[in-house]
């Protein structure tokens, strides 16, 4: 929509891969419906000791970065993907089930419990993993209050490029965009909107039909109240 308006879109070319998303082609038990959104399997798993294993059981991390497990998220996808490749395999194993049982149903027991509907003890079985496209890092190029080359369109969020991500996004700056750059955002549009002489009724009209009109206002009042 924002391209169309003749916005400018920057960095659409930088996706950022979350490296180990449950691979449903590996569970024992597969789910009866296909997932609309990959279920991630969070990087903490390696930062506690997980290993990434191939199908042969050879752990291959080291040989892509001397932090084996614990490099960056890019490093690791890139790993993964090139063993998957070099191997003709749909899926890498990640096992932490050399770690204390209590301790593993503790710290991940959402990823336990996932994995356990479909037949998978991650206390004692590896779970299998693939890289997930994750992150547009790219988008709308944005100022430092959302504003955009467009007047009155400003941008927040996902769909924002604020330059903050480089080509490779931390996942701390999450809080950044959803809630700094948001907060930025909305005071300029809530005073563009009040000083605007535009007659805005009209579009919210065609759009959405006079009986939805007294909701969409309410909607808005509320929404630039908190």
């Amino acid at each position: 929509m924002a391209h169309r308006a003749q916005a400018v879109i920057s960095n659409m070319e930088f996706v950022q891969f979350h490296p180990t998303a449950l691979a449903d082609e590996g569970l024992p038990i597969k789910p009866k419906k296909t997932r609309e959104n990959a279920f991630l399997i969070t990087e903490a798993v390696r930062g506690d000791g997980g290993i990434l294993y191939n199908l042969g059981m050879e752990r291959f991390m080291p040989l892509y970065d001397e932090r084996a497990e614990l490099a960056p998220r890019d490093v690791v996808a890139r790993g993964i993907d090139d063993q998957l490749k070099k191997r003709n395999e749909n899926y890498v194993l990640l096992d932490i089930n050399h770690k204390n049982k209590e301790k593993i149903l503790s710290h991940f027991p959402n990823i336990a419990s996932e994995c356990l509907k479909c037949g998978l003890d991650i206390t004692r079985q590896p779970i299998p993993v693939v890289p997930a496209a994750h992150y547009m890092c790219g988008g709308v190029r944005a100022g430092l209050q959302g504003e955009t080359n467009v007047r009155g369109l400003y941008v927040a969020g996902e769909v924002a490029c604020t330059g903050l991500h480089g080509a490779n996004r931390l996942a701390s700056n999450s809080l950044l965009e959803a809630l700094v750059f948001a907060r930025r955002a909305v005071k300029p549009s809530i005073h563009h909107l009040k000083s605007s002489k535009l007659d805005h009724s009209a579009s919210v009209l065609q759009i959405a039909g006079p009986d939805r009109l007294h909701q969409m206002h309410l909607g808005v009042k509320q929404w630039m109240t908190y």
